[in-house]
């Protein structure tokens, strides 16, 4: 996920398939996938993008910042 949100091209597919093993896993429940991919993915995407905002801000002017 990071890859691609750096630019990279990924495997979608194989991304959409491990997802589908945690609904997989919970029987057709979402608690797996809660449990052991949202929180964490919801954790890193939170600590990227205060990173990125962190860089943007003191490399870019403000209006460049909110465009962002």
């Amino acid at each position: 996920i990071d890859q691609e949100r750096e630019g990279e091209q990924i495997d979608r597919a194989l991304l959409k398939n491990v997802l589908d093993i945690f609904v997989e896993i919970g029987m057709g429940s979402m608690d797996c996938y809660v449990a052991d991919f949202e929180d964490a993915m919801l954790a890193d995407s939170a600590a990227y993008y205060s990173r990125k905002a962190s860089n943007w801000i003191l490399e870019d002017s403000c209006p460049d910042y909110m465009l962002k």
